[in-house]
């Protein structure tokens, strides 16, 4: 800032034009006001031979000195030779000479010059006098006699006029009289308050007491003329002197002069320059009455706001952007360091309301999105609301939702959620083959069987549903001659177990945010008689959070322990008895309660009824817990787990015999199974995949009693020897795709005890109206709606 010396600057400015003096000369020379005419001053003028400044003597003369206006009436006579009084001058010297009563007519005629009032006429030799004084100019006042000086100003007072104490005014500018000065200027002002001249000589005059006031330090002087001249730019010019003293590197000086005149904004730039940044701010917070004190305020407190977020002190930036508010909105940044400081602290409730402003400004914002997507977790109405008018709201929610499909295996929803027009297209054809042998010490239960199928699958607006049509053969071993069989002991052989069905199943499921659910159907006819057979389950899997998912299937399957429980055997030509139905309910959750580990229990309860047996009641309890090892081969498995197991199972009655009233399935008293599983699945959206399960325990069996001939009089009670060991289960599966629209899966599982043996192979062939890039798990065999128990894809 360019800083100017005012008193410097009037010199400069009255020094570097034509001199307010001057002027007034010029306009003096003009004026007709107290003068007989301007033509008879101008011959008066021409008869002076020399430029005499007889001011003194008229002074004397007007105040009856005689003796002293002689002095100096001979003085000047002796200083200019050639000098011509004017008459009027030796006119009142003579009269001044006479007697006492002359001096009265003198002192009579001199009270009425100018001196007197503006309304009497001066005498011409006062008049030329003063034009004589302006003619001398500016170099000639600051040097001439102090007694002149003061004769002048005197008879400028006396004489009232505009022009004789405007030109006073400047000579005593020019010789730093500065109160006389104005003395003269209130004169002028009380008869032309608007005069140019006198207006400007009155700031020189008030700028160099200012000037004078400051380097003095004398501030009661500053407040008086801060008083006394209230129209006058005081506070400027001392603010003027404030910025030298800050060129000269002189702050404490111009910040008390600043405080003096109450300069703000003048106070930060020192306090700045000092580096005193925090009183800086309280003095702009604490004078908000400028908008400039407030926008400094402003921009400080956000300096605070965004350092105390750096440094991790999300309370401290809190209590700036409080403080923000108190002046102003938040704007933009504020609201968002805002908004991050408070989700950093975890308060929820103001996160959220500081986001979804943002997003309302911001709707493209992809960030604050994200974040709201964490706060708001299944508040799906809000996060819907906020999505109306945000793109980047509708792109998160979307990318959330596919990658929690993908996460939880909803691949049907998953591709919904991509495109929909593309999902609804899909449609599969597919083929297959179910073998399975079974092996025990009961040759009835020693089945092999062997389920041939057509069918297809399609996805419409978020559902899928499928049928098939499927072909069964079953064939087992026949009872040994002295074995119990119907109602008698078996005396001769029989034929062995031949059947073949015919049936039609059939499914629909659909996937949601937090539900997956599906419903299956089977009719089955044997081809040899009118017997017919259905089955069904009503499945359904709750996502209830992260960490805990829940579920439960209602069910009605048959029993294939045997050809008995499967099919029913006839005890003669027309009586049938076995075909054992399971009406139940199987029901789990899943819980993580610590990172990589989870919980599983598991209850199963079911109503066993059949043709010509008893009913019976089961009881199944499951606990598992599992050790998630993925991490270690993120790069090749989507899943590895392992874990123990411990499961109980309990009926009501055994009925594992093949007499009238038994049903030839397993049902022992108690079943307890302790061991471990363990399990991996490959990664999806692969040309292949392959996903393996291993079981390992070790059983106890207690079979209970078992009655010969239930429905008999003559029945008798047979007991059954309690069995132990190791037994396992084994399976393997896989998926390959062939081709863009060809795939095949195959399923090899196998399970182990003492006495028993199942071995199950499968082949699925599908074919693809929609073109496929990789494979998911929802395509492996034990992954379809008619094996699974629970609706897990």
């Amino acid at each position: 800032m360019k800083l100017i010396n005012v008193m410097a600057m009037a010199t400069l400015y009255v020094a570097s034009q034509l001199t307010y003096a001057e002027k007034l000369a010029v306009q003096y020379s003009e004026q007709s006001i107290h003068v007989q005419s301007t033509n008879n001053a101008k011959k008066l003028f021409k008869n002076t031979q020399e430029n005499v400044d007889t001011t003194p003597i008229w002074y004397y003369i007007n105040n009856g000195f005689t003796d002293q206006a002689q002095q100096e009436y001979l003085k000047l006579k002796k200083t200019y030779p050639n000098w011509v009084a004017e008459p009027v001058l030796v006119n009142a010297m003579d009269n001044l000479s006479k007697p006492t009563q002359l001096n009265n007519q003198v002192a009579s005629q001199a009270s009425a010059s100018p001196v007197a009032t503006q309304q009497v006429k001066a005498p011409e030799a006062i008049i030329l006098n003063f034009v004589n004084l302006a003619k001398k100019g500016p170099n000639y006042w600051p040097s001439m006699p102090q007694t002149h000086y003061q004769l002048a100003s005197t008879l400028a007072f006396k004489d009232n006029t505009l022009s004789n104490n405007t030109l006073m005014a400047w000579v005593s500018i020019y010789r730093g009289n500065y109160q006389t000065a104005l003395a003269h200027i209130k004169v002028v002002e009380e008869t032309s308050p608007n005069n140019t001249s006198a207006n400007e000589a009155k700031s020189i005059a008030i700028n160099a007491l200012v000037t004078d006031a400051v380097k003095k330090q004398n501030k009661s002087q500053l407040f008086a003329l801060l008083k006394q001249y209230p129209d006058q730019a005081i506070n400027e010019k001392i603010d003027a002197h404030a910025w030298q003293a800050i060129d000269q590197l002189e702050y404490t000086v111009a910040l008390d002069w600043f405080e003096f005149t109450e300069n703000y904004d003048a106070q930060l730039i020192v306090l700045e320059k000092q580096g005193r940044q925090t009183e800086a701010t309280r003095l702009a917070c604490n004078n908000p009455t400028q908008a400039t004190l407030v926008n400094y305020c402003v921009d400080a407190l956000s300096v605070i706001q965004l350092d105390q977020y750096n440094q991790q002190h999300y309370q401290s930036s809190l209590v700036a952007a409080a403080k923000i508010q108190t002046y102003q909105p938040l704007n933009a940044d504020q609201l968002a360091l805002y908004a991050w400081s408070q989700y950093k602290l975890n308060n929820q409730p103001e996160s959220i309301s500081a986001f979804s402003t943002l997003m309302t400004h911001q709707p493209n914002n992809s960030d604050y999105a994200q974040v709201l997507l964490s706060l708001l977790g299944d508040d799906q109405e809000q996060l819907e609301q906020l999505a109306i008018n945000s793109p980047a709201m509708t792109a998160a929610l979307k990318k959330r939702d596919m990658q929690v499909a993908w996460s939880r295996k909803q691949f049907d929803r998953f591709n919904n959620l991509e495109d929909q027009q593309k999902a609804n297209q899909q449609l599969m054809l597919e083929g297959g083959l179910d073998w399975r042998k079974q092996s025990s010490e009961d040759e009835i239960a020693n089945l092999q069987s062997a389920n041939y199928y057509l069918g297809f699958q399609k996805f419409w607006n978020d559902y899928r549903y499928g049928a098939r049509v499927n072909y069964h053969t079953l064939h087992s071993d026949s009872a040994n001659i002295g074995d119990d069989f119907w109602q008698n002991t078996l005396a001769t052989s029989i034929a062995s177990n031949n059947a073949t069905e015919t049936g039609i199943s059939g499914f629909i499921k659909r996937q949601t945010r937090h539900l997956n659910t599906f419903a299956e159907i089977e009719y089955t006819q044997v081809d040899s008689d009118l017997a017919s057979s259905l089955s069904a389950k009503l499945s359904a899997v709750w996502y209830n959070s992260p960490s805990l998912i829940t579920a439960a299937t209602l069910y009605r399957e048959r029993v294939d322990d045997s050809f008995l429980s499967l099919m029913g055997l006839y005890g003669s030509k027309i009586e049938r008895w076995g075909a054992v139905k399971e009406t139940g309910l199987r029901a789990l959750t899943s819980y993580i309660f610590i990172p990589k580990w989870s919980v599983t229990p598991e209850l199963n309860i079911a109503r066993l009824t059949g043709e010509s047996i008893q009913d019976n009641t089961k009881l199944a309890l499951n606990l598992g817990f599992t050790r998630d090892l993925t991490e270690r081969y993120a790069d090749k498995l989507d899943y590895l787990r392992v874990g123990p197991t411990i499961s109980w199972m309990s009926y009501d009655k055994n009925l594992n015999y093949y007499t009238d009233g038994n049903g030839g399935y397993f049902s022992p008293e108690s079943y307890i199974n302790l061991g471990g599983r363990a399990e991996l699945l490959t990664l999806e959206d692969t040309y292949w995949q392959i996903r393996s399960q291993l079981s390992l325990g070790y059983y106890w069996v207690t079979p209970g009693s078992i009655e010969q001939f239930p429905f008999t009089s003559t029945s008798s009670t047979l007991s059954q020897e309690n069995d132990s060991g190791i037994g396992s289960q084994f399976l393997i599966e896989g998926q390959w795709l062939l081709s863009p629209h060809w795939e095949i899966a195959g399923l090899i599982s196998s399970s182990y005890a003492a006495d028993y043996n199942e071995t199950n192979i499968n082949l699925n062939v599908r074919w693809n109206f929609v073109k496929k890039t990789g494979l998911t798990s929802d395509g492996l065999i034990s992954s379809s709606t008619y094996t699974e128990n629970y609706a897990w894809h």
